[in-house]
């Protein structure tokens, strides 16, 4: 058992787990971003095709430049 940052006492494995699974959460993030900016062309098209399902109240669709300036905010250093 170790100490934590906060003052808890933890395994070893898992804290390292914890790490782990924040490192794969933040790649699948990235990978999910990186899919969605090299695809923005066929997304476009399939958006083209359905516009005429839309209504009125339907929610808007986010295009690539939004997913972005989404991905290159700056993450809240407060944590």
């Amino acid at each position: 058992m170790v100490r934590t940052n906060w003052g808890d006492r933890w395994p070893v494995s898992r804290i390292f787990t914890c790490l782990i699974n924040e490192q794969i959460h933040h790649g699948a993030e990235i990978s999910l971003l990186r899919d969605l900016c090299r695809n923005r062309a066929s997304l476009a098209r399939g958006v083209e095709k359905r516009s005429h399902d839309l209504t009125a109240d339907a929610a808007p669709m986010v295009d690539a430049d939004d997913v972005r300036r989404l991905a290159l905010v700056e993450p809240d250093r407060g944590r």
